[in-house]
């Protein structure tokens, strides 16, 4: 191997991987939760209302990275979604938002039991949030999905990958709640 060669190999090596910008502020490519490392998938910003006024931006980051957005939902693996608010947002306005969310994505025929851990998520989003704030909804296999702001824990940390799937559709899904931010994410897709 030639000399040149060999020190491109090098720098190649040596590269550290890139983080990602989204609306100025940049997301590392990696992050640790629960003793796993999870990939930075995408990110982007979340819009609202037909004036599309800038809400929070959302980065996704999951074990096995890809764009195949389904299998994602599916995999029963960590998985993370971080909004980092860019403006206040109601309680009420809120919690309608997640409302509508799940109403679309739960199945017609799911159990009392998943309807109801449901319903406990959604107390969740019962608070106003705050231009600045960070809400992350985190998912660890035979744990839960745990719903943090500004680095703390709120509310219970609700079991089933039943309720992950459904809970990740709200995103990922065919009837996604934020189109432009999935748009977003497919274009930054890694």
């Amino acid at each position: 191997m030639t000399r040149p060669l060999l020190f491109i190999l090098f720098l190649l090596a040596a590269s550290p991987a890139y983080s990602l910008d989204v609306d100025g502020r940049q997301y590392a490519p990696t992050i640790e939760i629960a003793g796993k490392t999870l990939h930075l998938v995408g990110g982007g910003v979340r819009e609202a209302t037909f004036l599309k006024i800038d809400v929070y931006r959302g980065v996704f980051y999951a074990e096995h990275a890809g764009c195949d957005f389904g299998r994602m939902v599916a995999a029963d693996e960590v998985k993370l979604l971080r909004m980092d608010f860019v403006r206040d947002v109601g309680a009420k306005k809120q919690s309608e938002a997640m409302q509508e969310s799940f109403k679309k994505q739960t199945p017609r025929d799911a159990s009392p039991e998943l309807r109801a851990r449901i319903a406990t998520f959604l107390r969740v989003f019962d608070k106003d949030v705050d231009e600045g704030d960070g809400i992350e909804v985190r998912y660890v296999p035979n744990e839960g999905t745990t719903v943090r702001v500004n680095g703390k824990v709120r509310g219970a940390t609700i079991p089933g990958h039943d309720f992950m799937q459904v809970m990740w559709n709200i995103w990922y899904g065919k009837e996604t709640c934020c189109p432009h931010l999935f748009e977003d994410l497919k274009d930054t897709c890694k």
